[in-house]
């Protein structure tokens, strides 16, 4: 038996560099990953495409390991990079569908410091191994554990793409 589990992520947020910058930074996925918490790999599957595998959550036998493909699609003059999930998995150990994207816009603040709005909208299904009863008492462990690692993420990119 298998449970699909669904979570959708937004944020809204500023960095504090400039929007080529931090274009820069997410619309290279190796170079975005660096900033990702708990990542254990990222292959490149040609294309601009890459599968993520996540660290191991949980204990022995109890754990579970995130691990899903996407396509990256980036449009410097819109200021948005998408990614969608591949139409066939990478390898038969793939659990997850994800999609989103970044939106990001030039902005000042009041001093006139130039910055980055960023946006980041995110929806994954992830099936796991479970009988269809332990879905209730995994949907909000699984939930809470991806938001916790897209807020780490983003503190991350706040404090690690430089101002200038």
């Amino acid at each position: 038996m298998a449970v699909s589990i669904t979570t959708e992520i937004q944020r809204d947020f500023r960095i504090e560099a400039p929007l080529g910058k931090v274009f820069d930074i997410l619309a290279d996925v190796p170079s975005s990953a660096t900033y990702f918490p708990k990542l254990e790999q990222l292959s490149d599957l040609g294309n601009n495409s890459y599968r993520w595998a996540l660290k191991r959550i949980g204990v022995d036998k109890h754990s579970l390991q995130t691990v899903y493909a996407c396509r990256y699609i980036s449009d410097r003059s819109a200021g948005t990079v998408r990614w969608e999930p591949l139409e066939e998995p990478a390898t038969g150990d793939d659990n997850s569908l994800v999609k989103g994207q970044w939106t990001l816009e030039e902005e000042r603040d009041g001093a006139g410091n130039e910055g980055t709005r960023c946006r980041f909208s995110n929806t994954g299904t992830i099936t796991l191994p479970l009988p269809g009863i332990m879905k209730l008492a995994a949907s909000p462990l699984v939930k809470h554990e991806f938001n916790t690692l897209i807020d780490d993420y983003i503190e991350n990119l706040q404090q690690g793409i430089p101002s200038s």
